[in-house]
């Protein structure tokens, strides 16, 4: 008996155009998400003290599930950038759909999906 092949992935590009003449952003999203279950949220104020950060961001996300850890960092190299864990994929997913584009703070929150371990 020989094994199938499992289809390949096929990605979507999403072009979505911002208000206030904001760039056109390109986002890849997979049609198979299986374990993707953190979001990678950047354009975050950078102005806000962590904990306020963490708070605030714990606070908008949880309304679409369970919210496991939010990892935000003040650092050169990741201000302005979060990571949002959920527990499970369809919250991630419907975050991601609403927030996409939030005024959080005066910026326009960018939402990305966020495959793999976070170091």
């Amino acid at each position: 008996m020989r094994h199938q092949k499992v289809p390949t992935v096929k990605r979507q590009v999403i072009q979505i155009k911002r208000e206030l003449s904001l760039p056109l952003i390109a986002i890849e999203l997979t049609s198979n998400i299986n374990g993707c279950f953190s979001l990678y949220c950047t354009n975050l104020p950078d102005k806000l003290r962590k904990h306020d950060l963490r708070s605030s961001l714990y606070t908008l996300f949880s309304t679409y599930g369970t919210v496991l850890d939010v990892v935000a960092m003040k650092t050169n190299k990741m201000r302005g950038q979060a990571h949002i864990v959920f527990k499970d994929v369809q919250a991630s997913t419907q975050a991601l759909r609403a927030l996409q584009g939030f005024d959080f703070f005066g910026k326009q929150m960018v939402c990305l999906f966020q495959c793999g371990t976070l170091r």
